[in-house]
C-alpha cells in the first residue's frame, strides 16, 4: 500500500510542471513524499525487528528441544 502512495506521489510531481506550478507550490508534495517515505521506512523497521525476534525465540525453542532430546 506504501509503495502504491508512493506512485502517486512521484506521478503528481512528475504532472506538476505541466499544470504549471513552480517553487514553493511544490513543497506540499515534497513533504508528503518525504514523510510516506520515513513512515514507510519504520514500518519497515519495525516488521523486520520483529520478525527477527519471532527467528530469535524460535531458534531458542529449538535448542531447548535440541537439549532435552540429547539428554534423552
Amino acid at each position: 500500500m506504501a509503495r502504491h502512495k508512493a506512485i502517486l506521489i512521484a506521478a503528481l510531481l512528475l504532472a506538476l510542471p505541466a499544470l504549471g506550478a513552480e517553487g514553493e507550490e511544490y513543497l506540499p508534495f515534497l513533504f508528503a513524499a518525504f514523510a510516506v517515505t520515513w513512515v514507510a521506512f519504520f514500518a519497515y523497521a519495525f516488521f523486520i525487528t520483529r520478525k527477527q525476534a519471532d527467528l530469535k525465540q524460535e531458534i531458542e525453542t529449538l535448542r531447548a528441544m535440541q537439549g532435552e532430546d540429547d539428554d534423552a
